[in-house]
């Protein structure tokens, strides 16, 4: 019997990151982590399904005009009243990126006045 597509997902994110294999029972069930990836430094949760179909669709958009300029796509969300961004990028291009990133001195963007930990700007 073949695993259903969410626990194929995990796999294969696990084996993306060196992990050690899904978390058996992954979420509150597990009694090694929450994570659905068992990796010693990385919380890893993996979302499968049709609810991001807007993100891919805004990602492929991206994509398609910065292939034009052979550029590597990146797609910033910033929501009000959060200090820091997500960044949607291609499994495929996290070395790039990073690599990219390590050229230039980072620094977090400038804070949003009154956002606070609680809403993940910690």
């Amino acid at each position: 019997m073949s695993d259903k597509p969410w626990k194929q997902a995990e796999r294969i994110m696990s084996k993306f990151f060196n992990g050690a294999g899904r978390t058996p029972l992954s979420g509150g069930n597990s009694k090694h982590t929450r994570a659905d990836v068992m990796h010693p430094s990385l919380f890893v949760e993996v979302k499968h399904g049709l609810r991001f179909e807007g993100l891919f669709k805004l990602f492929d958009q991206t994509r398609k005009f910065a292939h034009k300029e052979n550029k590597i796509p990146v797609v910033a969300l910033h929501a009000k009243g959060r200090m820091r961004y997500l960044l949607l990028i291609d499994s495929a291009h996290l070395q790039a990126i990073a690599d990219e990133a390590a050229k230039t001195s980072i620094q977090d963007p400038p804070t949003t006045e009154g956002a606070d930990d609680e809403q993940g700007n910690g």
